[in-house]
């Protein structure tokens, strides 16, 4: 059974279905990370400005393209709990 992340629905199919395999929304999990992520990289550019201009190119090049290279993974990942 699919269900969304928010709310209490796992314990009720847990309780209403008790041997039914439950998996997460994959809608939500891909916003969620895809928010954690830019987050992240948000963090990463405010603390790059606190660099040296050398140190900000090399954080910046480690950073650039890597909003999409956990995405690309997304449609694999098997979020079955």
């Amino acid at each position: 059974m699919s269900i969304d992340m928010t709310g209490n629905y796992k314990l009720l199919v847990k309780k209403l279905c008790p041997n039914a395999e439950v998996t997460i929304d994959r809608f939500h999990v891909t916003k969620m990370v895809h928010e954690e992520l830019n987050q992240a990289r948000i963090d990463q550019k405010k603390t790059a400005k606190t660099l040296q201009v050398k140190e900000i190119a090399k954080l910046f090049r480690s950073i650039k393209g890597s909003k999409y290279t956990l995405e690309k993974c997304l449609p694999r990942a098997n979020f079955t709990n």
